[in-house]
């Protein structure tokens, strides 16, 4: 992440952000500098990809203002996935 942000700032490049479970096997510690250090300063798109166990509750709350669209991706059981838009995660 900490490249991440030095290529931003080099390049000088609207450039969105792609980020697959952020907070994997990650404390809350780091969890909250994540969210205050990164998420909250990084300008550009963002997309996160994270699972239930992730980004809920207070997290979910503290970066509620940066979120512009929430997607919600459920699999069955025959491999199809189903997308259901402004949808979060149950109880979200």
């Amino acid at each position: 992440m900490s490249l991440y942000l030095a290529l931003l700032k080099t390049s000088k490049r609207n450039i969105p952000f792609f980020v697959d479970t952020p907070f994997a096997r990650i404390d809350s510690t780091n969890k909250m500098a994540i969210i205050d250090v990164f998420f909250k300063s990084i300008e550009n798109q963002i997309f996160i990809l994270s699972t239930d166990s992730e980004i809920y509750g207070k997290y979910k709350l503290l970066i509620d203002d940066k979120l512009n669209k929430t997607f919600l991706l459920k699999s069955t059981r025959y491999g199809v996935t189903e997308i259901f838009d402004n949808e979060y995660f149950e109880g979200e």
